[in-house]
This record gives structure tokens, C-alpha cells and sequence, in this order.
């Protein structure tokens, strides 16, 4: 399941589920076992564990809350949500988090903690063995910085000027992708390459930080491997 969507596409963990239980149905009629690897947190909670039956959230809504939020800023908007959710505003800080318990909001006239606490629906309908790969932090740092070198050799930079040249929204969610999203900035002289690149690899380290948390409390893996990187 990659690269089959266009940048400009709305796309949720809900969309994503669906896609992937139909790939996984067609992998069982093929009598052949499903390996999926990755990724994100919030992906793989999805699977194992389904997601809130929230209703699609209306468009205009979106557009509201963005407009709300640049307009008062984050304090304010962050304690105005307070009034409707304290509990999820209390663990929630960043942007993303902020604006989904408003659209939510006022699109189902429900909090996100009221649906949270609803039946999850979605999850794979399978038996699941669970692999943990894990190795020292300072050797995934390493790995991700020669990653992120390696992408920019190998026509990474190119590929973000294309996306520079579309002058897309910034508030959609793939530019604020790790890298990307550095590099859009480089492009618009507000860095330079040199500080794009630094500023992503800190960025991705921060990010390997949260994921190695989320992993050690919330992933229950039956097997961990260890790797060593040389």
C-alpha cells in the first residue's frame, strides 16, 4: 500500500483501515499470510485494536477550525477546547490533536472522549503474532541520518522542489511530513540546505524518541529481536 495516492487527497486511519482489510481478505484468498511492517503508533493500534466510529467530518467544519485557530491563536484556542473536552484537551497539546476535538465537535455535536469511550470498530479480523525489532537509540539515530543522506542523494530533493512548484496548502498533512517539510522551507529561503537537513535529522530523533515510548507501553509483542547496526 504505497504510493497509491495523490498528495492533495484527504486520507484518515479510518480510509486506511478499510484498504487494508480488503488487501488482507485478498492476501487470505491467495493462501498466503500477510506480513505487515511499520509503521506509526496510531496505525498499528488501529489494526490490532479498530478505531471510534466517528462520522467523516464535514468539510466546512475543517476549514472553520483552521480559520479559528490562526485567527486567536493556539493558548486561546487550546482553552476554549477546554470548556468542551478538558479531559482529552488535558493529554492532547499539539495542532493536529487541537483541531480533530473541534472538528469532531461540531460535527457530531459528541467530544472526542465520549466516542473514545464507544466500541472500537475495524480491527483485522485475524490472529496476530506480533514481532518487535528494537536496537540501541544511538544506532537508530545513526541509521535514520544516513537514510535521510541517502534520500537526498538519490533524488529526494528533487522530488520536494516538484511538490514546492504545486504551491499546495501547508496545512495538509503530507507536507508536514518528516523531511518534507524542511525542506519546503529551504525552498522557500527561509533555510538553508544545510539547516534543512540538520533540523530534519533533529526532528526525526525526536520523533524516534516518542515511538521507542509508545512502543515500551503500549505494543505486546511475542517476539523481540535485537539488531546490532555496524
Amino acid at each position: 500500500m504505497y504510493g497509491f495516492l495523490n498528495i492533495q487527497e484527504d486520507f484518515s486511519v479510518g480510509k486506511w483501515l478499510a484498504l487494508l482489510n480488503k488487501t488482507l481478505e485478498n492476501i487470505k484468498n491467495q493462501n498466503k499470510i500477510a506480513i505487515l511492517v511499520g509503521g506509526t503508533g496510531l496505525y498499528i493500534q488501529a489494526a490490532i485494536r479498530g478505531i471510534s466510529p466517528i462520522p467523516k467530518i464535514k468539510n466546512e467544519i475543517k476549514k472553520e477550525g483552521r480559520l479559528l485557530i490562526n485567527e486567536i491563536g493556539i493558548s486561546r484556542f487550546k482553552k476554549f477546547l477546554e470548556k468542551l473536552d478538558p479531559e482529552y484537551i488535558k493529554l492532547n497539546n499539539d495542532v493536529q490533536r487541537l483541531l480533530r476535538s473541534y472538528n469532531v465537535y461540531y460535527s457530531t455535536g459528541k467530544t472526542l472522549t465520549e466516542w473514545h469511550k464507544m466500541p472500537n470498530q475495524g480491527a483485522v479480523n485475524r490472529r496476530i503474532f506480533s514481532i518487535l525489532l528494537s536496537s540501541d537509540r544511538s544506532n537508530i539515530y545513526k541509521k535514520c541520518d544516513e537514510r535521510f543522506d541517502l534520500m537526498i542523494s538519490n533524488g529526494g530533493l528533487m522530488e520536494a522542489k516538484k511538490i514546492w512548484q504545486y504551491n499546495l496548502d501547508r496545512n495538509i498533512s503530507p507536507l508536514k511530513s518528516l523531511g518534507l517539510r524542511r525542506l519546503l522551507e529551504y525552498f522557500d529561503g527561509h533555510l538553508t540546505l544545510e539547516e534543512a537537513i540538520r533540523i530534519t535529522k533533529r526532528d526525526t530523533r525526536h520523533y524516534v524518541k516518542r515511538q521507542i515510548t509508545w512502543f515500551k507501553h503500549n505494543f505486546n509483542s511475542n517476539i523481540i529481536i535485537n539488531l546490532w547496526y555496524y
